[in-house]
């Protein structure tokens, strides 16, 4: 396990929304000493199998997993 690792656990299914959580992810400021990762899950059987094998595909000690959703069409104005 990387002690000073922080993995973020996201289930893809809009590129867009993937690529703007990444980047305010690289934005974020992070404890010195630490690293981060991005774990992006395509095409899973299911959200919960998703999270499972981001999950269980990092040695981070801190794991946050994500989630988006698509703007409802009350939400687009």
């Amino acid at each position: 396990m990387d002690e000073k690792k922080i993995a973020f656990i996201i289930c893809v299914n809009n590129e867009l929304y993937f690529e703007e959580c990444v980047y305010y992810i690289n934005r974020l400021i992070i404890p010195e000493g630490f690293s981060t990762d991005v774990i992006a899950i395509r095409e899973a059987d299911s959200m919960c199998a998703a999270y499972n094998a981001g999950m269980q595909s990092s040695d981070a000690k801190y794991k946050i997993c994500l989630l988006y959703t698509s703007p409802s069409p009350r939400d687009r104005g």
